[in-house]
């Protein structure tokens, strides 16, 4: 039996070996037998530029290797999980820094005749120590030299407190008085992710729902593809 090798579809050659399609690589996810099973479908009564097994099986193979990277790209934006009625969503990450430092004061001692002042927690106490002696001296009826009759200690200590309006620790330290000082910081970061979406108003949900099934067919990989093979190998001539 003889076939009219100008006239062979791309139905034609699948019967005569269905092989042909071996080369075909479409991007990782998509069902190549549902590509190929819908080329015969639409493709199947066309005739083809190159009704040669062999020349038609290279070429599908260099056909779908050029397209691939296009490919990927539209399958990746149709697998995209979006709300088609929002067309506002934003996404905001803060990092807030924390940084405290405090100084505490021990050992404080003066000695006499010294003023310390310390100021800690909004009050200021402020110590002053001093000694002495007062001596009294009396003469006898008949004599002219004042002796020392009695001797009182006159030492002497006050303590004065006010408030003030300062919070950070400090110390003053004055004549003969010692301070020590031990100091601590604290750091530490706090982050906050909040979520902005929904309709801002520039198109109606209704617009977007009759876009959203106008976009439908031009993100249908498998179509596109058949579509593409058609126009590349067939004669469009009904």
């Amino acid at each position: 039996m003889s076939v009219n090798r100008a006239s062979l579809s791309i139905a034609g050659l699948y019967i005569w070996d269905d092989e042909i399609f071996s080369g075909l690589t479409v991007p990782e996810g998509v069902n190549k037998g549902l590509v190929c099973n819908n080329i015969l479908l639409e493709c199947g009564e066309l005739n083809l530029l190159y009704p040669d097994w062999q020349y038609m099986c290279a070429m599908i193979l260099q056909w779908s290797t050029r397209q691939l990277p296009e490919w990927e790209r539209i399958w990746n934006l149709a697998q995209l999980d979006y709300n088609p009625i929002e067309n506002y969503d934003r996404y905001e990450t803060e990092t807030l820094s924390n940084q405290a430092r405090s100084n505490a004061t021990r050992g404080t001692q003066a000695k006499n005749g010294g003023i310390v002042s310390t100021q800690s927690g909004g009050d200021e106490t402020t110590k002053e120590a001093s000694s002495g002696s007062t001596a009294h001296n009396r003469a006898g009826f008949n004599g002219a030299n004042l002796a020392t009759a009695t001797a009182d200690d006159d030492s002497r200590r006050s303590d004065t407190t006010r408030s003030t309006n300062q919070s950070n620790t400090n110390a003053t330290q004055q004549a003969g008085s010692s301070s020590e000082y031990d100091m601590k910081e604290d750091h530490g970061q706090t982050s906050k992710t909040s979520r902005i979406h929904g309709n801002i108003g520039v198109t109606t949900t209704q617009q977007m729902m009759q876009q959203e099934i106008d976009i439908g067919p031009q993100l249908n990989l498998v179509r596109i593809i058949v579509q593409q093979f058609k126009e590349e190998f067939c004669i469009m001539v009904y």
